[in-house]
């Protein structure tokens, strides 16, 4: 997933209770990171939260379901014709 931070600041994705990635953010303020949640996790609706972090500090989450950043239907129909 594309994010959108302060340029050169660090922010890690977590899912569930588990640190999925640490990004830091270019210069325009953009970073990627890629999430491969579990199938409990998927169809669950699992939150994905999201929180800059210094050395010394974790700041507030910004939180989303996975079916926020993608179409849990369509990843679950084509996952069927697939079987």
């Amino acid at each position: 997933m594309t994010l959108a931070g302060a340029p050169s600041s660090t922010a890690e994705v977590v899912l569930g209770r588990a640190v999925k990635a640490r990004v830091t953010f270019d210069a325009a303020g953009t970073a990627t990171a890629t999430l491969r949640p579990t199938l409990v996790e998927f169809l669950a609706n699992a939150a994905v939260r999201l929180h800059y972090v210094t050395a010394s500090e974790t700041g507030p989450d910004a939180t989303v379901r996975i079916g926020d950043l993608v179409d849990r239907t369509d990843v679950i129909a084509e996952w069927f014709d697939r079987i």
